[in-house]
């Protein structure tokens, strides 16, 4: 058994930290692809241009909050006993060696997948500040966002790159088909998180950047879509992904019968058998498929509105429904590793 998951296991409220970096991570990863999408439409209508700037400050702001959150949760995480070495080199000096992070084979894809973050968290934060100087060069303001999400997607690449090729059970998982319906509904579940957030940031600094009444209606209905709709898109994908984790939690593999998704009985006795060995399945698997389900319902009820700004409520809702299915996904993959 891994050190790290079985220290996740023994601290929940360091599952939960852990969660909400992913949770927060997520939404930095979206965040830089919704600013390209709304570049790529400035030419139509300008009122993209204020969202995109908007946008990079709001990703600036998250892989901040990542650095800041993973930063702590590593020098605060407890030490397993015997988990130290306790050596001479730097890392003895630095007392880095008695973490069980830093004991962990993930620790130097965590350190590169930091590295990308801090790069990111500059690359947006500058984007930010020059915004008014920049407006003139698309090219830079393209480049820069492109910039962005590609070291936002290069962490996760490195994470998964870390996963499938260190030893525990994430490669035998990814090689019998639990890849992609994970890749699936990551890549949609980071553009509904970053919709969410989004359509908070617009409450946070609405009266800070004036752009006028029609510019945050135009930008809440735009991103309660987004938000909205990768729900529905992220189902499929979640669902095939919570198949392959009740499979691989009874039979020890994920073997795949396209009889088994139309057989309603088999299905539930594949339910039953994986709740006997986790009982955290019964709350755990409604949660992860009715958040998004409620985050589609959310995003209809905030884009329909004439004053979609009003639905303040409704937008905390959608970002919680997001912030409870990340949860949910992440504790069912520590399920897995434990």
């Amino acid at each position: 058994m891994n050190s790290l998951f079985a220290m996740l296991q023994a601290y929940p409220l360091y599952c939960v930290q852990a969660g909400l970096m992913v949770f927060f991570d997520l939404a930095a990863v979206g965040v830089p692809l919704l600013a390209i999408a709304c570049l790529a439409r400035s030419g139509t209508r300008r009122l993209n241009l204020h969202l995109a700037r908007q946008l990079s400050a709001l990703g600036a702001t998250l892989h901040g909050l990542v650095l800041l959150g993973a930063v702590t949760w590593g020098l605060l995480a407890p030490r397993l006993p015997g988990g130290g070495r306790h050596g001479h080199g730097l890392a003895s000096l630095l007392k880095l060696d008695g973490y069980v992070w830093w004991n962990s084979p993930y620790r130097r894809i965590a350190l590169a997948v930091l590295a990308l973050c801090a790069v990111a968290f500059l690359v947006l934060m500058l984007l930010s500040m020059l915004w008014t100087k920049l407006r003139s060069s698309m090219a830079v303001l393209w480049l820069g966002e492109l910039l962005a999400a590609f070291l936002s997607l290069g962490k996760w690449a490195g994470i998964f790159c870390g996963l499938w090729h260190k030893p525990g059970v994430f490669p035998a998982f990814f090689q019998g088909g639990g890849f992609y319906p994970l890749l699936w509904t990551l890549f949609f579940m980071g553009i509904g998180i970053s919709g969410a957030a989004a359509m908070i940031w617009l409450l946070l600094r609405r009266s800070r950047d004036d752009f006028g009444r029609d510019y945050y209606a135009f930008a809440a209905r735009k991103c309660a879509r987004f938000a909205g709709w990768s729900g529905l898109l992220a189902l499929p994908g979640l669902m095939l992904l919570i198949l392959c984790c009740l499979m691989w939690m009874v039979n020890g593999g994920i073997a795949w019968n396209p009889a088994v998704l139309l057989d309603v009985s088999a299905l539930r006795g594949l339910f039953s058998q994986a709740l006997s060995k986790a009982a955290i399945l019964a709350w755990l698997l409604p949660v992860m498929l009715a958040a998004p389900v409620l985050s589609f319902a959310c995003g209809g009820f905030i884009s329909g509105a004439s004053v979609p700004m009003r639905r303040k409520l409704s937008m905390v809702f959608c970002w919680l429904c997001w912030m409870l299915a990340a949860l949910a996904l992440i504790r069912l993959l520590f399920l897995l590793a434990l």
